[in-house]
């Protein structure tokens, strides 16, 4: 089992909030586990739960009152933290809910200093919270990173491979580095869906990759946001397609070194 964000919500924000960002997660192409479709009638619920911290990558942690005075949200957190002393990894993208970050230390002193997402009502809508999906899916591309896309670009240069030209002219035109939100994030779209459909047309006949199919989800999802004018794009947007897309680059990469 291999999951890539595990929900920890109280029941209070399950349909508002939890469903809601799970849906967005699953339509980008990620795993995410959450209690409501995972544990069948009859399952031995704290095994089943602890079996999937130990194999989640991520913890989203949607704190409100309620979730602080639940025994199993407090166990599944410290569980996850326990998980973090170990493997010297931060593992917990906090989420507070209507509620102040010192109410959360009180009971979780180990929080304080830490990022954290904050919605203030009660229902989680992705036009007013992309902002949070991007640094949510930002943080999971960020620590798959290993080198600029710089110098991923100017590495792929010297191959030959379809569509090479039509790709150059978007990388060397460095409209992506513009300081329009819109230009910028569109540019950057542009490139992520050429690098998908390259990577696509050299490796018929293998298993889809992971990471370049979200990248080049987000990369619609972004695209999309962009032509709606009601849409306020923001750093936070920009600076996670640059990490999606990068991670897209680094995948053609190693397909290139390969062959």
């Amino acid at each position: 089992m291999n999951i890539n964000y595990f929900i920890s919500h109280s029941k209070e924000t399950k349909e508002n909030i939890a469903i809601p960002i799970v849906q967005i997660l699953l339509n980008l192409g990620f795993d995410v586990w959450i209690d409501r479709k995972e544990i069948a009638s009859g399952g031995y619920i704290y095994q089943d739960i602890k079996e999937a911290i130990y194999s989640s990558e991520y913890c989203i942690a949607i704190i409100d009152s309620f979730y602080l005075s639940r025994a199993w949200t407090l166990k599944e957190l410290n569980l996850f933290y326990q998980r973090e002393l170990t493997e010297h990894k931060n593992l917990i993208i906090p989420i507070y809910i209507g509620i102040e970050k010192e109410t959360v230390y009180k009971q979780f002193s180990w929080l304080e200093g830490r990022a954290f997402e904050e919605i203030s009502n009660d229902k989680f809508d992705i036009h007013v919270c992309v902002d949070t999906i991007c640094r949510i899916v930002g943080r999971y591309y960020n620590d798959k990173i290993t080198e600029s896309i710089e110098n991923i670009f100017n590495h792929i240069k010297n191959f030959s491979f379809p569509c090479k030209e039509t790709i150059m002219i978007l990388i060397n035109d460095k409209e992506y580095y513009s300081t329009d939100f819109r230009t910028a994030i569109i540019e950057f779209s542009n490139i992520g869906g050429l690098l998908h459909g390259i990577y696509i047309s050299m490796s018929q006949n293998q298993t889809p990759n992971f990471d370049l199919e979200t990248s080049f989800r987000f990369c619609n999802l972004l695209r999309n946001i962009c032509f709606n004018a009601q849409y306020k794009l923001t750093y936070n947007m920009y600076i996670a397609i640059l990490k999606s897309v990068t991670i897209a680059a680094k995948e053609l990469k190693i397909l290139l070194d390969s062959n």
